[in-house]
């Protein structure tokens, strides 16, 4: 299965399980469109989140909302990710890394500069000192690629890791969600600790 495939899939999850979330994504950008806010870029870039940009543009809310897609699944809009991308990214990454999701202080990015070793690899951006203790860095190998990010979390929705209470919010077992994504993500470093 492609990322395309991947993601229309996620979505036949998200209609099933929790439809009301779909009115709050922004729809897709075209590729011109994406093209032309990346711009400033100036390096050729991965075409995964071109697609993923194409399916969605991020949540219609600010990021104080509560509303996700998994856990650290609140999905950034692309003008937000430029300007956070733009703010961040000569304090606390270097240009190889774009956000993508966040979840409170955690930012979730993927490596977008063909040729580098983070090249559509996704990572976990986590300055807190728990994180800091067990992986001695603040960016981690999260999942393998953008269609393992989702392929995890179709599967968690799918195996009962992910469920939404009566107030809509996110359940996670946190137990399952982490077998789940430690079997499909096996070059992931954040997955193999135990």
């Amino acid at each position: 299965m492609n990322l395309k495939e991947i993601l229309n899939k996620f979505e036949g999850i998200l209609l099933e399980k929790k439809p009301k979330i779909l009115d709050l994504l922004n729809q897709g950008l075209s590729e011109q469109s994406f093209i032309d806010k990346m711009k400033f870029l100036d390096k050729q870039i991965s075409t995964d989140i071109l697609t993923l940009y194409q399916w969605k543009n991020g949540f219609n809310q600010d990021l104080t909302s509560n509303e996700v897609l998994f856990s650290d699944g609140y999905f950034i809009d692309l003008d937000c990710a430029i300007d956070l991308y733009k703010l961040s990214f000569s304090h606390y990454w270097n240009e190889f890394f774009f956000p993508i999701f966040s979840s409170g202080d955690v930012l979730i990015l993927i490596g977008i500069v063909k040729g580098h070793i983070s090249y559509n690899k996704v990572y976990v951006f986590d300055m807190s000192p728990g994180a800091y203790a067990v992986y001695k860095k603040s960016i981690v190998p999260y999942y393998d690629s953008l269609e393992k990010l989702f392929l995890s979390n179709i599967k968690c929705y799918e195996q009962g890791a992910y469920s939404f209470n009566e107030l809509g919010e996110l359940k996670v077992d946190w137990d399952l969600q982490w077998s789940i994504c430690k079997e499909i993500n096996t070059n992931s470093e954040y997955w193999q600790v135990d």
